[in-house]
């Protein structure tokens, strides 16, 4: 078993004992979460974090959630999924920890394209932003019956009817029949990033050759989705605005790991895979 090591215990890592460390991984997803919150009021505190995960040599998952996805399905095994956004975050994070004022990162290029600081707050919000619209879109129609399509970046997407709707996220559904359906929307947003892709050498492959190559990885995902969405929309609850993120996070815990969190979204909807740093420290 390893450890995953999410945004807020980041900023407490000379807590974590050192054993724990070298047993331990984060993600670029949480890199960037510290990178695009970044202010002249809390840059020296995110500045001090990031060096310090770097001097601790913790290891970190680069990939960003999409490429988390592409994980998840063993037919893309021998595909190399490149997201330019990788290397724009490691660069900010290199201006960022070498720097001495908020005001030198905030003008400085991050590339040749000069991609600022600001790129990952706007993905950092639209990440956000995109979870609430759909999830309140989905209430809407549950509730009234409404108009099968909503709007989410200017574009409209087809929901099913209300019934479907409710089967999918009622907690009087089958856990399993819940599980493969969002099995089916993963590899929905897999073709959805293959065909938008600008790369010529694009893999083609039928979305049942994908759905039936799903290998696991994402089941911490998939599980605290369930227990999520089944929690808010059984008492008609929209989410709140910040638990977006949380899943995200759960792109990158692998089958078997525990998440060390002080967050009490993991408790609440993934107990078993997760710990505090009191927790942790306790037990050592």
């Amino acid at each position: 078993m390893r450890y995953y090591i999410d945004t807020n215990i980041l900023y407490n890592l000379k807590k974590v004992p050192q054993g724990v460390i070298k047993n331990a991984y984060t993600s670029s997803f949480a890199l960037m979460e510290i990178i695009s919150g970044i202010n002249e009021k809390d840059y020296n505190r995110r500045k001090a974090c990031l060096k310090e995960i770097f001097t601790l040599n913790l290891d970190i998952d680069n990939r960003m959630p999409s490429g988390a996805i592409y994980g998840g399905f063993s037919i893309f095994r021998e595909f190399k999924m490149t997201d330019s956004r990788v290397n724009l975050l490691k660069e900010a994070i290199r201006k960022c920890v070498v720097s001495s004022s908020f005001k030198e990162i905030e003008s400085a290029a991050l590339d040749v394209s000069g991609v600022k600081i600001e790129l990952f707050s706007k993905l950092d919000r639209e990440i956000s932003d995109n979870f609430v619209d759909l999830r309140q879109g989905v209430n809407n129609i549950m509730q009234e019956g409404g108009p099968q399509f909503i709007e989410i970046n200017r574009q409209q997407h087809r929901l099913d009817t209300s019934a479907i709707l409710r089967e999918l996220f009622s907690v009087n559904s089958g856990e399993e029949r819940m599980r493969l359906r969002l099995i089916d929307n993963l590899v929905s947003v897999v073709i959805i990033n293959i065909n938008t892709s600008k790369a010529l050498d694009k893999p083609r492959f039928e979305r049942d050759e994908i759905s039936k190559s799903y290998n696991g990885l994402l089941d911490n995902f998939i599980t605290g989705q369930i227990r999520y969405f089944s929690s808010k929309l059984g008492v008609i609850e929209l989410p709140g605005k910040n638990d977006s993120q949380d899943l995200y996070h759960l792109f990158y815990l692998r089958p078997g790991d525990k998440i060390i969190s002080d967050d009490k979204f993991f408790k609440k909807y993934l107990p078993e895979s997760s710990i505090t740093l009191n927790e942790l420290i306790e037990q050592i």
